[in-house]
């Protein structure tokens, strides 16, 4: 083993991709940097280089790169590029940087692994909060495992977009908790098909919300990010349905405002009878999307959300007005009901709720 491998071994185990890049900038007078997918920086040394993301993505398109900037793609255990690791150096350090580069690919998926793990506790401490599982004193203690203060005021941010569940959790979103930081500021999890974020920084959450956002819409469209008010720790649940029914609102960055009767009663011990009653109102609705891959719950989710205006319903899912005319005839056939009738809006907007809200006759929180 050379001399430098192992300088760069010892700086990786004491200060990660961090130290890796100094023991570079120490021992060989080289600049370096590491980019996550998308263009976010990572670590650099020195803290400002003079290349961006577009030189790194150029430069990896070369075959034989000699003098001057070298591009290493950073891979997690699928395969999946999650970064990019660059030098500007001479062509014959190559060897020495390819070694850095699997120091440095070692790092990150060990803190990608960390980050899995976290993701994996915060779900199943944001399900017991949001079903109301678990006493108030246990949820703060579990809190505060994962990083939180019972100081902090924290946002809630729930995102989500046109795509199939897992997808939101197979994308590296540990790219979001090195970006700038080796360290994860934040809790974040894919919870019932939504992207949930619980962030001890009202400025860092609103840096994250159009971050978020961009990556959603990456994976599908119409996508929204639901932004909460301040909250305490002890305000999770209710920042969270806050969140959740700003995401509704439509497309894009969307802000908290007063829930509605419908919103408060999904936040609320709800009688048995009426979630049994609310899945089966829906039930023909979903049935018929799953068989034959159309979309007629979103459209009527947004028929509703948009006081039935069918135009800004249209702008929503980017088609003529006369083609939402007819999924909504097609609605209210599989529905059997005249689904503009005040009594079948009412039951409509309560069973949304309920079905936005996870509520199940078999796994959803109600009082019997």
């Amino acid at each position: 083993m050379s001399d430098l491998l192992e300088r760069l071994i010892r700086a990786a185990s004491h200060s990660g991709v961090r130290g890796v890049l100094t023991a570079l900038e120490t021992h060989l007078g080289v600049r370096s940097a590491v980019f996550a997918m998308g263009g976010a920086p990572i670590e650099a040394r020195p803290a400002q280089v003079s290349w961006g993301y577009q030189e790194v993505l150029a430069a990896g398109a070369k075959e034989h790169p000699g003098d001057g900037l070298h591009v290493f793609p950073i891979k997690n255990d699928a395969g999946t590029i999650i970064a990019f690791f660059s030098v500007e150096a001479p062509g014959g350090m190559r060897t020495d940087l390819a070694s850095a580069a699997e120091l440095i690919t070692m790092e990150l998926r060990r803190m990608g692994a960390k980050a899995e793990g976290e993701r994996a506790l915060f779900r199943d401490v944001l399900d017991d909060i949001v079903v109301e599982r678990s006493r108030p004193a246990e949820i703060l203690s579990r809190l505060q495992t994962l990083g939180l203060s019972v100081e902090d005021e924290v946002k809630v941010l729930v995102g989500s977009c046109r795509s199939p569940a897992d997808k939101l959790s197979t994308t590296p979103w540990e790219t979001f908790s090195v970006a700038g930081r080796l360290h994860a500021p934040f809790l974040r999890t894919a919870y019932r098909g939504a992207m949930v974020m619980i962030i001890p920084d009202a400025d860092v959450a609103e840096e994250l919300a159009p971050t978020l956002l961009e990556a959603l819409e990456e994976l599908g469209t119409p996508a929204s990010v639901g932004i909460s008010a301040l909250a305490s720790l002890g305000g999770i649940r209710a920042a969270y349905f806050q969140a959740l029914a700003a995401s509704t609102n439509g497309p894009g960055l969307q802000r908290s405002g007063t829930l509605d009767l419908a919103q408060l009663l999904a936040q609320s011990r709800v009688p048995a009878s009426l979630v049994t009653a609310s899945t089966h109102l829906l039930a023909p609705l979903i049935e018929y999307d799953e068989r034959y891959g159309t979309d007629y719950l979103s459209t009527l989710r947004a028929y509703l959300q948009h006081d039935r205006k069918v135009v800004r319903v249209a702008e929503v899912f980017f088609m003529h007005r006369n083609t939402i005319r007819y999924r909504l005839n097609q609605i209210a056939e599989i529905l059997k009901t005249d689904i503009d009738s005040t009594r079948t809006l009412v039951n409509l907007t309560i069973a949304m709720q309920l079905h936005e809200a996870g509520f199940t006759p078999q796994g959803g929180r109600f009082t019997t």
